[in-house]
């Protein structure tokens, strides 16, 4: 699902995620979390960016909502 567009603003949610599915198909789906927090890790250290999320797919939520801001 993606958002308007708004100046100095990127939004989406992810309502069926990738990783979760195929680490269900494997048998351990709590491995999601992790590729969960590696975005945190990632997106979270772009210089100039502020990288929101108040839930994921991997930690119980039913979507993964991404906010990236220009500060």
């Amino acid at each position: 699902v993606f958002y308007p567009k708004k100046k100095g603003e990127y939004r989406m949610d992810i309502i069926d995620c990738p990783y979760n599915r195929y680490y269900k198909e494997l048998g351990c789906p709590e491995l999601t979390k992790i590729s969960c927090e590696n975005d945190e890790r990632c997106y979270g250290n772009l210089p100039g960016l502020e990288f929101k999320r108040n839930g994921t797919i991997g930690t119980g939520a039913d979507r993964c909502d991404f906010c990236l801001r220009k500060l």
